[in-house]
């Protein structure tokens, strides 16, 4: 796989997300860098900041599961 197609798979990615969730662009970016990396994430934050929905519209988008810790 090339360098562009990875950017373009990116960025197909982002767009798909940024339907769902508004103004979580560094947290998208970051999801993409775990995703290539095959590493893990950790949303945290104030209640009402969409982390939820953040997760579960990027983990549709890749064809993934979500889970939800509490």
């Amino acid at each position: 796989m090339k360098v562009t197609d990875v950017k373009e798979l990116a960025d197909r990615i982002h767009r798909e997300v940024s339907k769902a969730v508004v103004g979580q662009d560094a947290a998208v970016s970051a999801l993409l860098c775990a995703l290539f990396a095959r590493g893990h994430v950790l949303l945290e934050g104030v209640p009402g900041v969409a982390k939820t929905l953040l997760a579960r519209s990027f983990a549709k988008a890749v064809g993934l599961g979500s889970g939800r810790i509490q």
